[in-house]
């Protein structure tokens, strides 16, 4: 048994190998335009690009590991049914679980593995990738402007040029919001100008020729006034032309393990009781007041329908509504930031739950495939991992407009493709008939 335990295994490692080579090189793909984007125009050293993709690696892995284990699983069943190899151990008395056992074992490691790697290395690798990335971006974002979109990578700032010329550095139809003050904001138009940088390339100036400047006349912002000059110069200080690297204590969602993030939600439930305790004892307290002009402590008095008294209830009233109103919003703000964590924690373990899940849809799957080879394999695998994709993505919108719990919806993929699964592989256990795909790929058309 042990032999043909390390064989089945063996028939599984290329396979996977492959499929986690090919997905991992298709994410990097699609990565690269954003590091480019990024980095473009902008003096950094090919170690820290790398870097960047070192570290963005770790989110890919996630993804890669999961559906490398459909394809490794599809490819190695089908071919192991289209050499007759499952028919000669099944005519041996050997029984097909005993086929497909060390591979739901390994794939049961591989998802533990897998969810020490999201809680473990997956959140700090986030974390420095997400503040690698915030320091390449304010690296000398004038370099960064596109023609007809808007710049507001420098704090204070928006920045619109319609045509930009890299080589020359002339800049036309110039739109600066100048909002470093926010009680003096001022508009900065400009038919044309210059880029150039200052002191060591610390300072951003802008040579503007044939303008206007629009700003508000004292602290009526309904007042505006317009000043037009021929040739001026703004300059924007503290523009850094290298790299700076920032230490970042703020984690987000995706930066946290799911022990930390668990630890965070409780912190909001908290916070949650107790502002429904507050609340309801305002209410509690103001419709005593309003109805008797009494506190809790104090007795009932016969008079309470003087017209003072009317016009301060009215009073209170209309506070306590506004304070409520308030605390109803900051509750849909807490409540939703406890779904945004619970989503991230149950996703932690789903997605490696996604290994063992796979491999039991995957056997049959691939018993059932029989002669269709990789290709066949890759394409059920793609379609399979769409639909599970799908239900995330749709999961996670779900859950943040509150209708269902993230625990179902993160999980609902993984109930539905696992029971399929056991269908599919309850049915080729016990012999039943069973729809070839070979014969869907490989067959022709009617004439």
């Amino acid at each position: 048994m042990r032999v043909l335990s390390r064989y089945i295994l063996k028939e599984h490692i290329g396979p996977f190998l492959f499929s986690f080579c090919v997905v991992t090189f298709v994410l990097i793909l699609d990565f690269v335009p954003n590091v480019i984007d990024m980095a473009i125009g902008k003096d950094i050293d090919l170690l820290t690009i790398l870097w960047v993709f070192v570290l963005n690696l770790a989110w890919m892995l996630a993804l890669s590991v999961p559906m490398a284990t459909l394809v490794a699983s599809l490819t190695a069943f089908g071919r192991l049914q289209s050499d007759f190899e499952v028919l000669a151990i099944k005519s041996s008395g050997i029984h097909l679980i005993t086929l497909i056992r060390p591979v739901l074992i390994a794939s049961v490691f591989l998802a533990a593995g897998m969810v020490w790697f999201n809680n473990e290395v997956l959140p700090d690798a986030n974390h420095k990738a997400r503040v690698l990335m915030s320091d390449i971006r304010v690296m000398r974002p004038t370099l960064s402007i596109k023609s007809n979109i808007f710049l507001n990578d420098i704090p204070g700032y928006v920045i619109l040029i319609k045509k930009i010329d890299h080589k020359t550095s002339r800049i036309k139809d110039v739109t600066i919001f100048d909002q470093k003050d926010p009680r003096n904001p001022r508009i900065i138009l400009a038919q044309e100008g210059e880029l150039e940088y200052l002191e060591g390339g610390t300072v951003l100036s802008f040579v503007l020729e044939d303008g206007e400047i629009h700003e508000p006349v004292g602290n009526d912002p309904e007042k505006w006034r317009w000043v037009k000059f021929e040739k001026q110069t703004f300059n924007i200080r503290d523009i850094s032309r290298s790299l700076k690297r920032t230490d970042s204590s703020y984690r987000g969602d995706r930066e946290q393990s799911a022990e930390d993030m668990l630890v965070e939600i409780r912190k909001w439930r908290e916070r949650i009781r107790k502002t429904d305790m507050l609340s309801f004892r305002r209410v509690d307290d103001e419709g005593r007041r309003l109805f008797y002009g009494l506190t809790r402590d104090e007795s009932v008095e016969t008079d309470v329908f003087k017209r003072k008294a009317v016009i301060l209830a009215y009073q209170r009233a209309a506070d306590v509504a506004k304070s409520l109103e308030q605390s109803i919003k900051n509750k849909d703000h807490t409540e939703h930031l406890v779904n945004t964590y619970l989503l991230e924690v149950h996703k932690k373990y789903s997605l490696p739950a996604a290994c063992i899940v796979f491999v039991l849809i995957g056997a049959p799957l691939g018993i059932m495939a029989q002669r269709g080879g990789m290709a066949v394999s890759i394409g059920i695998s793609i379609a399979l991992f769409i639909v599970y994709w799908a239900f995330l993505i749709g999961g996670e919108e779900i859950s943040d407009r509150g209708f269902l719990s993230p625990a179902v919806t993160m999980w609902a993929a993984n109930v539905l493709l696992g029971g399929v699964g056991l269908l599919l592989l309850l049915k080729v256990m016990t012999e039943k008939e069973l729809t070839r795909f070979s014969t869907y790929f490989g067959r022709k058309p009617r004439r």
